[in-house]
C-alpha cells in the first residue's frame, strides 16, 4: 500500500499501487472512501509518495481477498477516533521529531484502539466465530514487530515468523494431516469407545478434539499419551460445552 503525502502533512490519497494512489488524489478520494487529512508532526515532508507498508506485508496482502477498503466506515470511525485522541494529540504537541517517538506512537494507537475494540470484534466474529480467538496472539505478534522495527531497514523490516522453528512447522502440517486423513478410521475409534454415549449425540466440536487428540497420539508417539489428554482435556474447556471435558 502507499499513501501520497503534501508538504503540510494531509494524508491526500491511499491506493495500493502507483496508479491507484495517482486515481486517487486526482479524484480527491482515497483508497478507504471518503478524503481524509491527517496533521502530521514532520512539517518537513515533502510532496510525493512514499511506502506505506514494508515488503514482506505487501506480499501478503496480495495474497488475501478481503481488503481493510472493504470496510469504509468501520475504517472512518477509527480515523476519527484516532484523531481525536489524547495520545495523538499529544504526539502533535510534542517537539521531539524521532523514529523511535513514531514508532512508540503506533503502539499505543495499537494498544488502545485495536487491541482493546468491540466494533473490530464484532466486525471479525462476522466473518468466523473463531477468529476472535485467535486475537490476542495475533496482537501480541504486532506490539512485538512493531517494537522490533529499525529505521535504517525502511519498508524492509522482518516480521516475526509464523511458526518458532521449521520443527514447529512440520508439526503443525503433520498434525492437521493425520488428523484430516484418517477421520474415517479416528471416528470409528472414538464410536466403539463410547460405551456409555451415543456417539452421534456429540457436540462436533468434541468429536474434532478428539480426532485430533488421536491424531497426536498415532504421528508423535515420543510425546507421552498423558499430556496428549492433559492438553485436549483443557482446549475442551475454552472451545465446547462444559461436559466436555469429563467425556475426553
Amino acid at each position: 500500500m502507499r499513501i501520497a503525502i503534501t508538504g503540510i502533512g494531509a494524508v491526500s490519497a491511499i491506493g495500493m499501487n502507483c496508479t491507484q494512489t495517482l486515481d486517487a488524489l486526482l479524484n480527491e478520494r482515497s483508497g478507504l472512501g471518503v478524503m481524509h487529512q491527517l496533521c502530521s508532526a514532520h512539517a518537513e515532508l515533502v510532496v510525493g509518495e512514499v511506502p506505506f507498508s514494508n515488503e514482506q506485508l505487501r506480499e501478503f496482502l496480495e495474497t488475501q481477498k478481503r481488503q481493510w477498503s472493504d470496510y469504509p466506515e468501520f475504517i472512518g470511525l477509527l480515523f476519527e477516533q484516532i484523531e481525536q485522541s489524547q495520545i495523538y494529540q499529544d504526539y502533535i504537541n510534542d517537539k521531539e521529531d524521532s523514529y523511535a517517538a513514531d514508532r512508540e506512537l503506533w503502539r499505543k494507537l495499537y494498544r488502545t484502539f485495536i487491541q482493546e475494540n468491540e466494533d473490530l470484534d464484532s466486525l471479525l466474529e462476522e466473518q468466523s466465530l473463531y477468529w476472535n480467538d485467535d486475537k490476542e496472539v495475533v496482537d501480541t505478534f504486532v506490539l512485538k514487530t512493531i517494537k522490533r522495527f529499525e529505521e535504517k531497514n525502511g519498508d524492509k523490516q522482518e516480521l516475526l515468523p509464523e511458526y518458532d522453528s521449521e520443527e514447529e512447522r512440520d508439526y503443525a502440517r503433520r498434525l492437521f494431516r493425520a488428523t484430516i486423513l484418517n477421520t474415517n478410521d479416528y471416528q470409528r475409534m472414538m464410536t466403539e469407545a463410547s460405551h456409555n454415549w451415543d456417539f452421534s449425540r456429540l457436540a462436533y466440536m468434541d468429536v474434532i478434539i478428539m480426532q485430533i487428540a488421536i491424531a497426536e497420539m498415532m504421528t508423535f508417539p515420543s510425546i507421552p499419551i498423558s499430556v496428549t489428554i492433559n492438553e485436549f482435556v483443557e482446549l475442551s474447556k475454552f472451545y465446547s460445552t462444559p461436559r466436555s471435558a469429563g467425556y475426553i
